[in-house]
């Protein structure tokens, strides 16, 4: 597993489903899904909607770094809340943690 030498906090679970907190930098936040990138305990691939590019919202699926994230939109929390057993092209596995 690599692990970013700029990243502090602990690492992330792999194969893990997540929900990322983002500060916008102008005391709002942003929510969106994660899902852990196994053998990067700092990246994952982010899920959510954006409004960038007009008045329309559009789904981005993105790979974040988070040390080089951290300069740009810096995460406050990371929860996990469940984990992908298994994973095909066509289908995923998943067990979604029962707390909230």
């Amino acid at each position: 597993m690599t692990r970013s030498a700029s990243f502090s906090g602990p690492p992330l679970p792999e194969n893990s489903i997540l929900v990322v907190l983002l500060s916008r930098g102008d005391g709002k936040f942003h929510w969106a899904l994660g899902l852990s990138i196994p053998g990067h305990s700092s990246a994952f691939r982010k899920f959510h909607a954006t409004q960038l590019n007009g008045p329309g919202w559009e789904f981005e699926d993105v790979q974040h770094d988070i040390s080089q994230l951290q300069a740009r939109k810096p995460v406050c929390v990371i929860v996990q809340i469940g984990e992908i057993l298994t994973c095909s092209s066509l289908l995923f596995h998943t067990r979604v943690s029962g707390q909230v």
